[in-house]
C-alpha cells in the first residue's frame, strides 16, 4: 500500500493495483466502525505521524485525544463553577441592596444606600441618581441629550460615553465605562448612573436581569417617596 497526496493506492499484486482517495477511505471506516473490531492487531501497528512524538499507533492517538478532551472539559468546568460562584455573589448583593433600598423614605436615603452598596460592594467608581421632579441635578438639555442619544430603544443603556456626558453624570469622577437606567415608564421620574473604571466593565451585550428589578424598585420607591 502506497500513499501520494489525498490518493491511496493499493496492490493486490504487481499486475493488479486499485487507487483509493482519502475520501472514499474515509468513507468506508465510518460506515464500517467495527473494522477494527475485525482486525484488532491493525490499530496497534498502523503508524499516525505526531508532532512531539514522530510517529504512534492509532490506540496511542486515540488515547491522547481522550486525555485532551477529559482536560478540556475539566477547565470547562472550574470554568463554570468560576461564574457560577461569581453569579451568585452578585444576585446575593442585589437581593441586599433591595432590601436595603425598601427601607429607604426619602431620596437622599436612597443616594446613601446605591451608595454605600455599589460603590463599596460591588467596587464600582461612582453612582449618580439624578430625580427630575425632586432636585436640579440635570438641566433639562442635559436630560434630553443623555435621553435622545443613549436610550433611543430601551430604558437601558451600557457602555462607553463622551466626556461631556461623563461629567454631566459624575463631574471629575474618572469613569470609562457605565449602566444608565432610566426611571419611570417614559423615563420621567429620573436617571440611575452607574461608573465603573474599566473600559469594558459595562457593554452592550450585557444581561439585563438583575438591574432591570432593581429599575422597577427603584421607580416604586421615587413614585412613594414623591407621593
Amino acid at each position: 500500500m502506497s500513499e501520494s497526496g489525498n490518493t491511496i493506492k493499493i496492490t493486490k499484486n504487481q499486475d493488479d493495483a486499485i487507487e483509493l482517495d482519502a475520501l472514499q477511505v474515509k468513507n468506508y471506516l465510518l460506515a464500517n466502525p467495527d473494522f477494527f473490531n475485525q482486525y484488532p492487531l491493525l490499530a496497534e501497528e498502523l503508524k499516525i505521524p505526531h508532532q512531539k512524538k514522530g510517529a504512534v499507533s492509532l490506540v496511542e492517538l486515540q488515547s491522547e485525544q481522550l486525555r485532551d478532551k477529559v482536560h478540556e472539559l475539566q477547565v470547562q468546568i472550574s470554568q463554570l463553577m468560576t461564574v457560577a460562584k461569581h453569579n451568585e455573589k452578585i444576585y446575593r448583593l442585589y437581593a441586599e441592596l433591595n432590601l436595603r433600598l425598601f427601607q429607604c423614605n426619602s431620596i437622599d436615603e436612597m443616594r446613601t444606600t446605591l451608595n454605600d452598596s455599589i460603590e463599596k460592594e460591588f467596587a464600582l467608581a461612582a453612582v449618580a441618581l439624578s430625580i427630575f421632579n425632586a432636585d436640579n441635578a440635570l438641566s433639562q438639555a442635559d436630560r434630553d441629550l443623555l435621553k435622545n442619544k443613549r436610550f433611543k430603544q430601551k430604558g437601558f443603556f451600557f457602555g462607553r460615553m463622551t466626556q461631556q456626558e461623563n461629567a454631566i453624570l459624575f463631574g471629575e469622577q474618572e469613569v470609562e465605562s457605565v449602566a444608565l437606567m432610566l426611571l419611570g415608564d417614559d423615563g420621567e421620574l429620573g436617571i440611575l448612573a452607574i461608573a465603573s473604571k474599566e473600559p469594558d466593565h459595562f457593554s452592550p451585550e450585557m444581561d439585563t436581569l438583575l438591574i432591570a428589578q432593581l429599575q422597577q424598585l427603584l421607580t416604586l420607591l421615587v413614585c412613594k417617596v414623591l407621593g
